[in-house]
């Protein structure tokens, strides 16, 4: 009897051990930087090519931006692209539009 309480209250331990070890925060979460400003640039394939033969620029179709950095609409996409890298925003995410015709880029700053 005295050794079935001694397991259970080794594994009892354990198991606390564990829940509360994985429940901690991490102090370098706290300690990040905060997102200011998000820019969310949609970008595709030009339907219409002025000489058939050559490849569709890939243009910004949308823009949304929490800022007043505003990509302008039409824009080749690689120039918004850059634009908001100089202006000191970095790539968190890019996403294949609803059927594949595009990419959704998501940048935050």
């Amino acid at each position: 009897m005295r050794k079935a309480i001694m397991i259970s209250t080794g594994i009892l331990f354990v198991a606390f051990a564990l829940i509360f070890g994985n429940s901690k925060i991490n102090s370098n979460a706290l300690a990040q930087n905060q997102v200011r400003e998000v820019v969310l640039l949609m970008c595709t394939a030009d339907s219409v090519s002025p000489v058939p033969s050559t490849p569709h620029p890939i243009l910004i179709s949308a823009a949304s931006s929490s800022a007043n950095t505003l990509p302008i609409r039409g824009k080749e996409c690689a120039q918004g692209l850059a634009d908001l890298f100089k202006a000191g925003f970095r790539m968190e995410n890019v996403q294949t539009i609803f059927n594949a015709t595009g990419s959704l880029f998501i940048l935050t700053k």
